[in-house]
């Protein structure tokens, strides 16, 4: 599995930290269930969903679709 470095190529560098869009977030949401995201990303991916109830809405899909493989 890629690490966000690979998915969001953007994150951390300097120059003006941003919020990240949709897209950003969307390919970060596996990381951010697996507890895989290093903190600063973590934080822009917490304050994503925290205004974006799109994005918030997949991710309790994806913890719901995660929980039916687990658990069977």
């Amino acid at each position: 599995m890629p690490g966000a470095a690979e998915v969001a190529p953007n994150m951390g560098k300097t120059g003006g930290e941003k919020m990240l869009n949709c897209s950003e977030t969307e390919k970060l949401l596996d990381l951010y269930i697996d507890q895989e995201l290093d903190p600063p990303t973590k934080e822009k991916c917490e304050q994503h969903l925290c205004h974006c109830s799109r994005c918030s809405e997949l991710l309790k899909l994806r913890e719901q679709e995660r929980e039916t493989i687990i658990n069977g």
